[in-house]
């Protein structure tokens, strides 16, 4: 979870931010990404502590499980990308001109990366 959580992040959430904002406004837009998960993480343990306190640790993570799967699913159905919203180029680390591109296609051609190094 957390290797494919923090590539989704950095491979989709970031270029998304860059596209919501402007120059003027993309360090405000960090400013406040960036202090979200002090705010998130002092705020869950708190509400986690009462909780616990409450429930026991079974039903605390029944909870949050249960959260993580509705908010998915919920997002499943509701989140969409903008009408207009094209690719812009093929550059990166997986465009179709990339080195990694062609080292991939290099070893589904031959079936052996020999020569896709030196």
């Amino acid at each position: 979870m957390s290797f494919f959580g923090s590539m989704g992040n950095d491979g989709a959430f970031n270029p998304w931010t860059t596209d919501i904002s402007s120059a003027g406004n993309r360090g405000k837009v960090g400013g406040a990404l960036a202090v979200m998960p002090v705010f998130a993480t002092i705020f869950g343990a708190i509400v986690s502590g009462i909780i616990i306190d409450a429930l026991d640790f079974f039903a605390f993570f029944t909870i949050m499980g249960g959260m993580v799967i509705a908010v998915g699913v919920l997002c499943l159905f509701t989140l969409r990308d903008a009408p207009g919203l094209a690719p812009t180029g093929t550059h990166g680390v997986f465009g179709t001109s990339s080195p990694l591109c062609s080292i991939i296609r290099s070893w589904a051609a031959t079936g052996s990366c020999s020569g896709c190094f030196w």
